[in-house]
């Protein structure tokens, strides 16, 4: 199976995942109860709660796993699987109206997911290929640590032009190891979209 098929095929699982607790609680297998108004607690049976813990742990699995056709993670996918599944199992016993807009909405999400990470492929698979620069580390604000291990540094690049004639400069947040940093000089093989020089990313396929 092809790297966009993989992650059609496993945004379509995650769907299924976050769906699954919302879809048996309408068919009547559990059984849980939504206060009167918006907020407060749900009552819902242990069964169910395990179902949803469960839920979220294998759909967070899935978006991790995601990586692996990819070529990176991206955080926005994560930040997304942290939230929207509770939102729709909490929703869920408030109406069948809610859940129906509730499971919409993941699917909605598996499918922005899957289109951000097919066009990813796409450009890792088909874009320019070139050895790119460092010209200088860009200051930011903030210091984001990722996994204790990493720390998001923003880059400025001398990136080839398509035609030879020259070079053209561009920005991109990268992933470097706790204690190190870009130096001018690195390179950095990049992808870069024929029909967009301004879109690139780095290159994971040869």
């Amino acid at each position: 199976m092809s790297r966009s098929g993989q992650v059609v095929a496993m945004m379509a699982g995650w769907w299924v995942v976050v769906a699954t607790p919302t879809v048996l609680l309408r068919l009547g297998l559990f059984e849980a109860n939504a206060p009167a108004g918006v907020g407060g607690d749900i009552d819902a049976e242990g069964g169910l709660v395990l179902l949803w813990v469960i839920s979220y742990c294998v759909q967070v699995l899935v978006l991790v796993l995601l990586s692996r056709p990819v070529g990176h993670l991206s955080m926005w996918w994560l930040f997304m699987g942290s939230l929207l599944p509770w939102v729709v199992h909490y929703g869920a016993p408030y109406s069948l109206g809610a859940s129906l807009v509730l499971l919409v909405l993941a699917a909605g999400a598996a499918v922005a997911v899957a289109v951000a990470a097919t066009s990813a492929i796409r450009l890792d698979e088909h874009g320019r290929l070139v050895t790119a620069v460092v010209v200088r580390e860009v200051p930011t604000r903030m210091t984001t640590v990722v996994n204790n291990i990493h720390v998001r540094r923003k880059v400025e690049l001398d990136i080839p032009a398509a035609d030879g004639s020259g070079s053209y400069r561009g920005s991109l947040t990268m992933l470097y190891e706790m204690g190190t940093r870009p130096m001018p000089g690195d390179q950095v093989r990049l992808r870069v979209d024929p029909d967009n020089p301004k879109r690139f990313a780095p290159a994971t396929a040869s």
